[in-house]
């Protein structure tokens, strides 16, 4: 394995290492545990994971990952069947996905949105603490947990997420620092949280997300209704998210030097304008399948989130030799070829596989 510590980190060593490794995923009837969980698998990994039943419709079911690895299906709140996964299951490696993941639902439950942030992580923690075989934690939060200032945010900047979203996953973070300072400083688990920008990819049919807005009103063939256009976000392909994810637990694993928080977005600080986004989808549907995309604008006021958000990714570029492999041209046009394709009934699940084979095979 010395070769993963060259200056060029080669994505096949990536999933070669996760090869037989249990693996447990929190959350991963979710938009990104699902699209991990086909990593995974197409890696050869032990997959395992614990979450709330899927929605219908989901990516989780749309890909037949029920029928492709083990599942529990709990809350991650309640924690004693947490822990009994852990004590059937073992694993080396967790990723922490579970979550309340949306400002809006926040601002609607917010009781709900702290117990389950909160004190998902506090049991999955609790869990690792007395589960020897764990080697590797990732706790996977947001952009949204600093405190607004200037930017682009740093991984030293702050933390003090604005909403109970935010503040819900900044208090996840916090959580996730103590214990690895108290619990785990001299033992053989490494700890990181990693701290993502908006991230997109077929398949996502989470609530107020705006190419999930997209996605439906090609599905039921209705006008979208573009909120904030102006707004300016950190938006990546879910496949550049996940592949930081997975050095990020992979390098800890080997060396625990590389435990810390970790930034996670485009290369580069211009970010993109939700107005941009959307001209980009239409662009593609209509050059690519012919297939005529309407729209209008109306601001959406019923929240408070800042119009700009920007990250300094410069951290995982340095220390792991992180970058994204897919321009946000193309992240787009995955999300538009997607839903085209599942519009039409067409085989999604190749496509998605396809997708990783790029990422994770092309330098």
């Amino acid at each position: 394995m010395q070769n993963i510590f060259d200056n060029n980190i080669n994505n096949m060593d990536i999933l070669e290492f996760y090869k037989n490794k249990k693996v447990l995923i929190t959350g991963h009837t979710g938009f990104k545990g699902a699209w991990l969980s086909e990593i995974l698998l197409l890696a050869k990994a032990d997959v395992v994971g614990y979450a709330l039943s899927p929605e219908d419709p989901s990516l989780f079911q749309i890909n037949g990952l029920d029928k492709r690895m083990k599942s529990y299906f709990a809350d991650i709140r309640d924690y004693d069947s947490l822990r009994q996964v852990f004590i059937q299951e073992q694993p080396e490696i967790v990723f922490h996905m579970a979550a309340q993941p949306l400002v809006k639902d926040g601002y609607l439950e917010p009781k709900m949105t702290y117990e389950t942030n909160i004190n998902g992580t506090l049991n999955v923690l609790e869990c690792m603490r007395s589960t020897s075989s764990v080697k590797s934690f990732l706790n996977i939060t947001t952009d949204k947990v600093y405190k607004s200032s200037q930017m682009p945010h740093e991984e030293s900047d702050m933390l003090d997420g604005f909403d109970p979203y935010s503040n819900s996953k900044s208090c996840s973070e916090l959580i996730t620092q103590t214990y690895a300072r108290c619990y785990f400083k001299d033992s053989k688990c490494a700890i990181s949280t990693a701290r993502s920008g908006n991230v997109i990819g077929g398949g996502d049919f989470n609530k107020y997300r705006l190419l999930s807005d997209c996605m439906r009103a090609v599905i039921d063939d209705k006008e979208m209704v573009l909120h904030n256009p102006d707004y300016i976000r950190p938006y990546y392909h879910v496949l550049d998210a996940l592949k930081g994810y997975m050095t990020i637990a992979m390098m800890q694993y080997i060396d625990h030097t590389f435990t810390g928080s970790y930034n996670l977005g485009p290369t580069n600080t211009n970010a993109i304008s939700n107005q941009e986004i959307i001209t980009l989808f239409k662009n593609k549907l209509e050059k690519d399948y012919n297939y005529s995309f309407s729209y209008i604008i109306q601001n959406d006021s019923s929240t408070i989130e800042d119009t700009q958000l920007l990250l300094n990714t410069n951290k995982i570029q340095d220390l792991l030799h992180w970058h994204p492999t897919l321009s946000i041209e193309d992240a787009i046009g995955e999300v538009a070829t997607w839903t085209y394709l599942y519009k039409n009934q067409m085989d999604t699940k190749s496509h998605i596989q396809d997708m990783i084979h790029k990422v994770f095979h092309d330098e």
